[in-house]
């Protein structure tokens, strides 16, 4: 049985779709963890072009950036899947909870229809 991705749970059509594969060497579940928890203050790099961009660069563990620039995780399915969202019509909005995804997502749709 194949599990629904959370991406189609969440956002079930969608006008834009990529893909990114790397193969590494070791255990998922190990991959997940590093994946999940990186620190981005260890690529001065990265930093800089966060910087040039106007991005915060005081928290930079990947899940304290996240909630910095406004984006939340919704939901995660350890150690396969990990959907991190926002929510933006004018500027970026808090995501409360994954209903509330879902929510804010139908209202979108039926407000298109309005236009």
């Amino acid at each position: 049985m194949i599990k629904q991705k959370l991406i189609d749970k969440y956002l079930p059509r969608y006008s834009f779709n990529e893909y990114h594969e790397t193969v590494i060497n070791s255990s998922i579940d190990k991959v997940y963890e590093k994946a999940r928890d990186f620190d981005l203050a260890k690529s001065n790099l990265i930093k800089w072009l966060f910087k040039l961009r106007g991005l915060p660069t005081k928290r930079m563990h990947l899940q304290d950036f996240i909630s910095d620039i406004g984006f939340t995780n919704i939901e995660e399915n350890i150690p396969i899947e990990n959907l991190i969202g926002f929510w933006a019509r004018y500027k970026i909005e808090p995501i409360t909870s994954p209903d509330d995804f879902i929510n804010l997502s139908a209202t979108s749709k039926q407000e298109a229809h309005h236009i």
